[in-house]
């Protein structure tokens, strides 16, 4: 459970829309899949949206 709080604290702290590879990069005892699901989580819940696609693709909260 830290772990997908601490997912969740990046990304709801970052003044900037963050890539996936860059919370990889933060928190580097977090597999990819759990920052993927934690993601997938919060899109869903209307937390955080999605900016962009593929490569490209960043989140930042919703205002």
């Amino acid at each position: 459970m830290k772990k997908k709080a601490g997912v969740e604290a990046t990304i709801l702290n970052s003044l900037t829309a963050i890539s996936k590879s860059e919370i990889c990069d933060i928190l580097p005892d977090v597999s990819p899949t759990t920052v993927e699901a934690v993601l997938g989580k919060m899109v869903k819940d209307r937390k955080i949206e999605l900016v962009g696609s593929g490569r490209n693709a960043r989140y930042r909260k919703v205002r």
